[in-house]
Order: structure tokens, then C-alpha cells, then sequence
């Protein structure tokens, strides 16, 4: 009886571990892996097993995060004392924002114990990109870029990756040409479209000038079809060519080809949740992301004070009206 009473309150009580094959996957693949629960000092019956699959964002000083997903792996279990039930995992990864400083992942695993304390594990979890961009990526660091400290921001519509020119002997062909490139890689049905910002190097009173003015800038877009994609050096020379012919561009456009995210705007909720189902919501076709509604939660709770934790990105980072 004392060992029924201590396992309600978390003594003594069923365990949970989650263990992945693998801490890391990419967009577009599955991950898998098992689900060990450990019999505690009594017999016990477990409602429920979930996995939620957790996305954590951070912008200037605050972070949101919402559950992509939930997992469901077994219902209404017995779990003998002493004993270890196993249960296999399966996971597949939508299109999501890839893991960075800025951006983590985490599988809460949960054991739904009635009338007592629930249990918990908690596996964090690094998202590659899908081998299309990943070849992208590749082909600008091969090219003498390197990865800014601020690159893989997410804003809450699309996820920007800044790069610049390496200098000395490992320089490429665009070091001293130019200063910065933004780049946001979006995932379309026939291949990948690169939003691409431009930084000229410029130089004297001039290129002061122009730089406090932004004319140093230009923006434009580069298809990659998923099958030159599968030709890492092909993607190579379509991108060296691409930034080449912009650099020699006499009437770049000053225009961002995406438009602009409103991280602390007013917005109208979506309906729906987690259980609604998979789509392109972040920004209905401008990002692609296939996070679904539970991104525009119908929750209007709010934590504003700095540094706090916002439990709805779309509450956090805003959505157009």
C-alpha cells in the first residue's frame, strides 16, 4: 500500500527513455528509434505514451516555441513491476527550418501515469537540411563563403542564412567583390528557389555613401530544379554564374524578392492545433514550412517580458493581417 502511495508521487514510478538511432537526421527523412518504459515498484497502468516533437526559436532577445507534432505510440498499457516494455518510434520529418543557434529541437517523450505525477524524457535533436539544399549550402562554401555569426536566424516565415567571402589563401572568386550574401532557400515542388540579398564591396567616399543608402545591395531569386541539383558541380557553376551576372548587373533591383516579417505585430489567429494536420502555414506559401496550424494557435496568452518563453510562435513572431 506505502509502495502504491509513493508511486503517485513519483516514487518508486514507471520510467520513460526514448533512445534515437541517430541524434541527428535530415528534412525529408525519418527518424527512428525505440522507446523503453521500466516497470517501477508496483504495478502500474499507463494511459498514454506521446512524443511531442518540440521546436524552439530565438529572435533578438526573446524565445518562442511550439510542438510541431505529437507522436502517439501506444494507448492504455500494463506495465508489470520490475519489468521493461519496449515500444518502436517512428518519426518523418516535414519541411522545417534546419537546426542552428538559433533554432533547436527537442522530443518530449511523456508517460501519461492516471492519478499520479507524469513522467518525462527529453532528447534534444539536430534537423539537417534535405539533400537539395544541402548540395546549395555546399556549392556557396565551396565557393570561399563561410557562415556568419547571425546566419540561420528564423524570423517566423522563412529562415536566413548570411554568408561572406573568405580572405588569405583560402579566398574564392568573389573575396573583395563581395561583402555579404543573405540567402533563404525555400523548398518548391519542382526544386528550390534561392531569395538571394547581395552586398557589393565598395570602396572610398563613394562606397560610404552608397553603403548608408543600400545601393550596394541587390536582391534576386535563382531556381535550382531538383535535378541539377543531384550535379553538385553543376549547382557550383549555375550559383558562380548567377552572382557573377548580378555583379555586373547595371540595374540591380533594391526590391527584396520576400517580403518582410512583422516579429511584433498585430495578427489574426488561424484556427486549428496540433492535431489539425500538416501544412505550408508559415506564411501560406512564403516559406514553405510544413509546420502546421499549431504555429497560429488559437491560444491569445502571451509572455512579453524579455527573455521569456512564448508557448505560440504565431503570438511571438506575428502574422500578416
Amino acid at each position: 500500500m506505502f509502495k502504491k502511495f509513493l508511486s503517485k508521487i513519483g516514487i518508486g514510478s514507471a520510467s520513460v527513455n526514448l533512445i534515437l538511432e541517430d541524434a541527428s537526421g535530415r528534412i525529408g527523412e525519418k527518424v527512428v528509434g525505440r522507446i523503453l518504459v521500466e516497470g517501477g515498484a508496483v504495478d502500474q497502468k499507463i494511459d498514454a505514451i506521446d512524443v511531442d516533437f518540440i521546436l524552439e526559436a530565438r529572435l533578438g532577445d526573446k524565445t518562442a516555441r511550439t510542438t510541431i507534432e505529437t507522436i502517439a505510440v501506444a494507448r492504455d498499457l500494463h506495465v508489470p513491476s520490475g519489468k521493461q516494455v519496449e515500444y518502436p518510434f517512428a518519426h518523418q520529418l516535414p519541411e522545417l527550418p534546419i537546426s542552428s543557434q538559433y533554432v533547436r529541437y527537442t522530443y518530449h517523450t511523456r508517460l501519461d501515469i492516471p492519478e499520479a505525477i507524469d513522467k518525462h524524457d527529453f532528447d534534444q535533436f539536430y534537423v539537417q537540411p534535405s539533400l537539395p539544399v544541402a548540395t546549395a549550402i555546399g556549392a556557396f562554401h565551396a565557393l570561399g563563403f563561410y557562415d556568419k555569426h547571425d546566419s540561420g536566424v528564423f524570423n517566423g516565415r522563412y529562415q536566413e542564412f548570411e554568408y561572406a567571402p573568405l580572405s588569405g589563401s583560402e579566398s574564392g572568386p568573389f573575396a573583395g567583390r563581395i561583402d555579404e550574401l543573405t540567402v533563404v532557400y525555400l523548398a518548391e515542388e519542382d526544386g528550390v528557389r534561392l531569395h538571394i540579398e547581395l552586398d557589393k564591396t565598395t570602396k572610398g567616399l563613394f562606397g560610404a555613401l552608397a553603403d548608408k543608402l543600400d545601393l550596394d545591395e541587390s536582391h534576386f531569386t535563382l531556381f535550382l530544379s531538383y535535378q541539377s541539383l543531384q550535379d553538385s558541380d553543376a549547382t557550383l557553376q549555375t550559383i558562380r554564374r548567377s552572382l557573377e551576372a548580378e555583379l555586373n548587373n547595371p540595374n540591380p533591383s533594391r526590391y527584396p524578392t520576400l517580403p518582410k516579417a512583422h516579429p511584433h505585430g498585430q495578427h489574426k489567429h488561424r484556427g486549428g492545433g496540433a492535431g489539425s494536420g500538416l501544412l505550408g502555414g508559415i506564411a501560406g506559401g512564403i516559406a514553405g514550412y510544413a509546420i502546421g496550424e499549431a504555429l497560429f494557435g488559437d491560444d491569445d496568452s502571451e509572455q512579453t517580458a524579455d527573455g521569456g518563453i512564448i508557448d505560440d510562435l504565431g503570438d511571438f513572431f506575428g502574422e500578416d493581417d
